[in-house]
């Protein structure tokens, strides 16, 4: 069986829409699945930690891939030079979703199960160095001390996917805040992401993804988080839409 390469596997874990093929060998495939939930996971760590960006043009992936195709020159006729760094943003979230959502991308298998060149492990490796950073960021988080509990929150089941869960907002001496989820099961047919919902009920914000029963992520400085203080599960399907699947497991008020 041939696995999907990691070039593109981090591509969905920005945000990429796969094929019926892709999304058919995630579901399939464990070791694929797991590397899509661990940078889809490291993506949810940084995703808000600052202004939100405008979302990329239509023809943005196909010229970034367009260049990640073309062959490199001979080192005989070239000189070193810097690669580029690309971010992708992620936009505002809805609990609305409107009909014909989830469209597939207009990609063939060929391009995807490729050979990797060297602008692939170049792509790769630059991937590596920025997991290990974020890595660092969520290990340093996790080291902090002095943390209070400042709100509570009791799960309670929407679907028979999970029974019950809890949350807690923990805010640390240096005034970040962290929201620490556990869940009594997460038989899930996708992956499992944490929202935050607006009392309004028309806004929310992903916290980012559970790996297993439980997590702990970090909330956005500048987030409100009396306004929005309804935590919600979801179960993700692995289609690169970064909007909510309207599928929820768990949802409970923080009471502060």
């Amino acid at each position: 069986m041939k696995h999907l390469d990691g070039e593109y596997i981090a591509l969905l874990a920005l945000g990429e829409q796969p094929d019926d093929d892709a999304r058919a060998h995630l579901n399939g495939c464990a070791g694929c699945r797991a590397e899509f939930e661990e940078l889809r996971a490291l993506v949810g760590a940084v995703r808000w930690t600052g202004p939100e960006p405008d979302a990329p043009g239509e023809g943005v992936w196909d010229r970034i891939r367009s260049r990640m195709d073309e062959t490199p020159p001979s080192p005989a006729h070239t000189s070193p030079s810097r690669s580029g760094a690309v971010a992708a943003g992620r936009p505002e979230q809805r609990s609305d979703r409107g009909p014909g959502g989830r469209g597939d991308a207009d990609r063939g298998p060929g391009r995807r199960r490729r050979r990797p060149g060297a602008r692939t492990w170049s792509f790769l490796a630059g991937a590596v160095v920025a997991a290990l950073v974020i890595l660092a960021v969520v290990w340093g988080v996790g080291a902090r001390n002095g943390e209070t509990v400042v709100a509570t929150a009791r799960l309670a089941p929407l679907s028979t996917q999970a029974t019950s869960g809890t949350a807690e907002l923990q805010r640390a001496a240096d005034g970040s805040t962290d929201l620490r989820v556990r869940i009594s099961a997460d038989q899930v047919r996708g992956y499992t992401e944490v929202w935050l919902i607006a009392r309004d009920g028309k806004r929310m914000v992903s916290l980012g993804t559970l790996q297993g029963r439980s997590g702990q992520l970090p909330v956005p400085t500048n987030l409100n988080v009396r306004d929005f203080s309804t935590v919600d599960i979801s179960d993700e399907p692995y289609d690169g839409i970064p909007t909510h699947s309207g599928d929820s497991i768990l949802r409970g008020s923080l009471t502060f």
